[in-house]
Order: C-alpha cells, then sequence, then structure tokens
C-alpha cells in the first residue's frame, strides 16, 4: 500500500519516495522535447496523485523535501532547455514564479487536509455542545487520572473479594470451634 506504521503512525514508505522521484526525474528529463506548460501538466498530474493519497499520513517533512526536489529539477529543465527564453538561471525561477506558472505543491495540499480536518473537530464539538453531549480531546493528565482511578478501583474490588475471603474463614474457624467444644 505504500504506508508505513509504527507506533502508531502513518508514514510513507521510502520505496514509494523513490519511485516518485524517479517519475519527476523521467518527467523532467532533459532528452524530453516538450514545453514548460506541458511538464508542469504532468509535474501537476504526479503531484495531486500522490499529494492525495498520502496526505493522511504523517508527512509533512516528506512533502517538504519532495516540494523542494520538484522545484530543482523543474527549474533544471526550463534552464537548461534549449527552447528556453529564460537566460537568467535559477534567479528569475523563484518558488512564487513557479507557483504562478501553475505548479501544484504537495504541502499546500496537506495544508488543506489538515485545515479542513480542524474544521470537521470543531463542528463535531459545536454539535456535541448543542446537543449535551461531551466529545472532547482528553489531554495526558486527564488521561493519566483516569488509569490512575481505573487502578484504584482495582483495588477496592481486590480488597472487598479478600474480606468476602476473610469473614468466610472466621466463619467456618467458629464453626470448628462449635463442634470442638460441642
Amino acid at each position: 500500500m505504500g504506508f508505513k506504521y509504527y507506533a502508531g503512525i502513518f508514514t510513507i514508505s521510502k520505496k514509494k519516495i523513490e519511485l516518485f522521484k524517479n517519475k519527476i526525474i523521467k518527467i523532467t528529463h532533459l532528452t524530453n522535447k516538450k514545453s514548460e506548460k506541458a511538464i508542469i501538466k504532468l509535474l501537476d498530474n504526479k503531484i495531486l496523485g500522490f499529494g492525495h493519497y498520502y496526505k493522511s499520513t504523517h508527512c509533512k517533512q516528506d512533502f517538504e523535501k519532495l516540494d523542494a526536489f520538484i522545484r530543482q529539477r523543474l527549474r533544471r529543465y526550463i534552464s537548461c532547455n534549449k527552447d528556453s527564453k529564460n537566460k537568467l538561471g535559477n534567479l528569475i525561477l523563484t518558488n512564487a514564479t513557479l507557483k504562478e506558472m501553475g505548479l501544484k505543491s504537495l504541502i499546500d495540499i496537506k495544508r488543506k487536509y489538515d485545515q479542513k480536518k480542524r474544521h470537521i473537530f470543531r463542528n463535531k464539538a459545536k454539535k456535541s455542545a448543542k446537543t449535551g453531549q461531551q466529545h472532547h480531546l482528553q489531554t495526558r493528565p486527564e488521561l493519566e487520572e483516569i488509569g490512575f482511578k481505573y487502578q484504584q478501583n482495582l483495588i477496592l474490588n481486590q480488597l472487598k473479594q479478600l474480606t468476602e475471603l476473610v469473614k468466610k474463614i472466621e466463619k467456618k474457624i467458629r464453626t470448628i470451634e462449635k463442634k470442638l467444644k460441642g
């Protein structure tokens, strides 16, 4: 599936990142004789597919590195392309310029997804507040307190069982003493 799961966190597997980089390299190879617009459109298709597939993972750093890699490859393609009118090199090809040219960004996809996810959680909290339900995320101290109370309940239950056993034993001792006396 391309996901790596460790300690409750999903990440992108290194193999899938390398495959994505190879696809970008293939698109931006200098022997391609396509226009800048055509290359950007091909890159956008790959970026959108990859970004939307992995946007729910813990991937912000991976997306930032991949965005930098894609921009680097596109700058190289544009500046080294013989048909290109850009002879100043990377000085004109800033990130903002590439965005104006239509290049999509993986990190933008991730930001939009995270904002939408936060918005959904806020709406759920508002709805539950209106209905009187308490649906809030618990903080670490609250969780520790719940765990402590659970342990206390376990100990109390064990103490109850022990006192019941002691009472049974005392009752048996009394019956034995009565038999011995009588």
